[in-house]
């Protein structure tokens, strides 16, 4: 391992460790949220919590560390990449109304919705750094790992609710992984194709093959082509300094 590269590893536990030191008392209490289907909104309370990385993004914003990237985006710094990748990620995970999402487009409440909702505003996300080759690469790797570090976290709040989530762990983090790859490859054949090609690619990660209302899946091809158009419209260096403010609804 090179020099360099045992600094990062080093400065990623550091930080790692300085976060999970935070006392619990920190996290201000949760609201039990209308509509779940689980007891008082369980499982939507347990999403909404803030995260490790909650936390960090505002130490690294009250510090100045995000800051705006100049005269093009593939020369920003590694650095600065992680900590946009940071910002977006929460913006994708914790920025989407849950439960009028769920509500809206006819998905469950569980975990595994939260997971495909994210997953497609972080494609979303990146589809829009689509022309910045260098910046892409950086942001998405950053992005999947935000994603995994959080997944793993969720998973282990959801055992304190329900301790048969602690059984299917290794089988729940197999199908997100595999869900993360065939999503990204089909989206990005959607998008290039027709609404009945983007339909098909929801259809079956969204929904796995179940949705019966073709109403429902159209609307949600609709929230996709909007919203894409709608980040189209954001240059990337306002992108990586201060993300996606909001995620607008039809």
């Amino acid at each position: 391992m090179h020099c360099r590269q045992l600094c990062l590893f080093l400065n990623q536990i550091n930080r790692y460790r300085a976060a999970r030191s935070i006392p619990a008392v920190l996290q201000p209490a949760v609201k039990a949220s209308r509509g779940s289907t689980l007891p008082t909104g369980q499982l939507h309370a347990t999403l909404k919590r803030p995260t490790i990385l909650r936390w960090m993004l505002g130490l690294l914003g009250k510090s100045g560390l995000i800051r705006t990237v100049r005269e093009g985006t593939d020369n920003a710094g590694t650095h600065d990449l992680v900590d946009a990748a940071a910002m977006l990620y929460l913006q994708c995970a914790n920025g989407v109304d849950y439960l009028n999402f769920i509500e809206k487009y006819h998905m469950p409440d569980t975990f595994m919705s939260w997971f495909k909702i994210t997953v497609l505003h972080i494609w979303m996300v990146l589809l829009r750094l689509t022309g910045t080759a260098t910046v892409q690469a950086v942001v998405k790797q950053e992005m999947v790992y935000c994603l995994w570090d959080d997944v793993d976290g969720r998973l282990a709040q959801l055992k304190r609710i329900s301790p048969s989530v602690s059984v299917k762990r290794r089988e729940t983090l197999g199908e997100c992984y595999g869900l993360l790859l065939i999503s990204f490859c089909e989206y990005d054949e959607g998008i290039l194709g027709d609404d009945k090609t983007l339909a098909g690619a929801l259809w079956r990660n969204m929904y796995n093959r179940e949705l019966v209302d073709p109403v429902v899946l159209s609307n949600l091809v609709r929230y996709v082509r909007f919203q894409a158009r709608v980040l189209h419209r954001v240059a990337p260096e306002l992108m990586l300094s201060e993300g996606v403010k909001e995620w607008q609804t039809l």
